[in-house]
């Protein structure tokens, strides 16, 4: 190589050092780790840096590069981030506060009181939608935001003795029109925002922190964003201009620093400012830099609410692909009635062919529950989200390797909920907490069977607990041969059920009742002699020959459970229309092989 050709190659190596320099000189580094509050703070800075207010512009104010946000100090230093915070939170949570709620309550009033006549029903409907608005108004937490509209606002407040005049008025025409008239400055955008905030304070921001400034009684009726400026944004700037370095240490990031913070704000520990305990040793040192408590403080942000808890997927490998997960839920929530299980995990479900192509690795489900101060931590192995990716496609058994329209099976489970002695429990629940913790489906299976003979319930979605058995407990090798096995074994149920009963017998599940008995008994206790005992005996008593499928059912106790609960789900079988019997008659010259 010629010595020019050496000299550029070094001019351009300087040329990209100094670049790397300028940009670590210009801007903040956030990097993914193993702490899901830290990485929840990072989700929390994105969806800051890209709601409608922030005028962030990508590659400019901010760089995303795998685990790395980087984040401009320019912007940091100009832009009025404890707004931003409001902002964000009134437009990523904004819809689903009860105020809001209440609020788009309006079009409803209204339409009932244009109506030429109304019923004295409606007018209760009208009547108690006002009441319930003017309680949520009259509430402190609210009374305290008129103050802060007033005093930091150019809107105009509301009037407390109005809002009292509007609940005790009798005639539902007044009633209605100071309604209107109250309805009218909650359209005022800055009251708006101010009272979205109010509600989530009590309803979600206190899920992770009620100590930070703006929630201490003397703050209660200061601005909000000043408040938040002055905890975490001054402290955050005056350390990126200081230049002095600091002799502190942050527990979290380990850099020196010039001021430190509590971390018990955010993880709700003790409070080491007063408390000095043999804990710490006398010398508390669960303190944190500027950089990681303003991070912590938007832990909220980087959660997604799912009816009462809020639920973060600790990705911490990838930026972009953290945030297309979390994104996935804020697109998922459609109200849909169904358990709070089932808008956690429907996300893994609905997108697990996509994670099993995308080689998607461990991943960290992190549940904050409304009632509870600590954290309900899953991990999703991959082999559970191909799991996933075989139920929802069906491609089990025969179907194996093919995609379907049909529903998956864990969704077909979400809305079926089962009567019991202490009122409704709901199977996807039962399901889910069966596959995270690696446990036997068929403790489902043998409860709700049993619970379908005492109350006479319907049955056939167990055959989908089945499926969900043999996916995830069945191993990759053996999935298949089991379901078959104990489809096949399910077609001899449905079969037999109209030969062991008298055709003139209405009720079958009645005369059927103490032969499923005793074999769910022989399954319960694993004793596969007893239950091929009543088998012999039931077949033997009708002179019908045994099917060839309960030889298999020797061979291993994966078999016998498989076989034996297929068989007993088929004999409950619940279709009684005439195209059934057709299938009946087709299955039956199988049955025998």
């Amino acid at each position: 190589m010629e010595a020019e050709e050496i000299m550029h190659l070094e001019c351009l190596k300087l040329s990209v050092e100094r670049r790397i320099k300028l940009l670590d000189d210009n801007y903040v580094e956030f990097k993914l780790n193993g702490s899901f509050l830290k990485n929840a703070g990072i989700m929390g800075l994105l969806r800051m840096l890209e709601c409608n207010e922030s005028e962030a512009i990508i590659g400019t104010d901010y760089i995303i590069e795998d685990r790395t946000i980087k984040v401009s100090k320019d912007y940091i230093l100009k832009k009025n981030l404890g707004y931003l915070y409001v902002k964000s939170l009134v437009q990523y949570y904004g819809q689903n506060t009860k105020f809001m709620n209440l609020y788009n309550k309006k079009g409803m009033v209204d339409s009932y009181m244009l109506k030429d006549e109304i019923t004295d029903d409606e007018m209760k409907i009208i009547a108690d939608s006002i009441n319930e608005m003017g309680d949520m108004l009259l509430k402190n937490s609210f009374v305290s935001g008129y103050e802060i509209i007033d005093k930091y606002t150019d809107a105009t407040t509301l009037n407390v003795n109005r809002i009292k005049e509007m609940k005790k008025e009798k005639d539902v025409s007044e009633k209605y029109k100071i309604y209107c008239e109250i309805y009218e400055l909650l359209e005022q955008k800055e009251v708006q925002d101010i009272l979205i905030i109010k509600d989530l304070m009590y309803t979600k921001l206190n899920m992770f922190y009620d100590s930070i400034s703006f929630f201490q009684p003397s703050n209660l009726k200061s601005d909000i964003v000043e408040c938040y400026n002055k905890e975490f944004v001054i402290p955050l700037r005056d350390e990126i201009e200081n230049t002095k370095e600091g002799k502190k240490r942050c527990i979290e990031c380990r850099r020196t620093t010039n001021s430190v913070k509590a971390i018990s704000f955010i993880n709700q520990t003790d409070d080491v400012n007063r408390k000095k305990s043999h804990y710490w040793n006398q010398k508390a040192d669960a303190l944190a830099c500027p950089y990681c408590s303003f991070l912590y403080s938007l832990v909220p942000l980087g959660f997604c609410f799912t009816g009462a808890n809020a639920v973060f997927i600790n990705i911490n490998t990838d930026v972009e692909r953290m945030k297309e997960m979390m994104n996935k839920y804020l697109l998922k929530d459609d109200g849909e009635r169904v358990s709070e299980k089932s808008k956690i995990y429907r996300v893994f479900t609905s997108e697990a062919a996509d994670m099993v192509e995308k080689g998607v690795a461990n991943i960290q489900v992190v549940v904050k529950m409304k009632e509870h101060s600590d954290y309900d931590i899953k991990v999703i192995s991959k082999d559970i989200v191909e799991g996933f990716r075989i139920a929802q496609t069906n491609a089990i058994g025969k179907n194996q390797n093919r995609d379907t329209d049909k529903k998956g099976i864990l969704t077909m489970l979400e809305k079926i909920n089962v009567k019991t002695d202490n009122g409704y429990i709901n199977v996807y629940d039962m399901a889910m907490e069966c596959i995270l913790n690696r446990r036997s489906l068929y403790y489902i299976f043998d409860s709700m069977y049993m619970l379908a003979l005492k109350n006479g319930s319907r049955v056939k979605y167990l055959k989908n607990v089945l499926d969900l058995q043999y996916i995830f407990r069945g191993g990759k090798n053996r999935m298949s041969d089991l379901k078959e096995m104990s489809d096949k074994a399910y077609n001899c149920g449905i079969y037999a059920r109209t030969r062991l009963t008298d055709t003139k017998i209405a009720d079958k599940d009645n005369a059927l009742r103490g032969v499923v008995y005793r074999l769910e008994n022989s399954l319960t206790i694993g004793d596969v002699d007893q239950y091929l005992d009543a088998i012999i005996r039931i077949y033997s008593s009708k002179g019908m020959p045994i099917p060839g499928i309960f030889k298999e059912m020797m061979e291993s106790e994966e078999n016998f459970n498989a076989i034996g609960r297929g068989y007993i789900l088929g004999l409950m079988y619940e279709k009684y229309d005439p195209s059934e019997k057709n299938e009946e008659r087709k299955q039956e010259e199988k049955i025998y092989e």
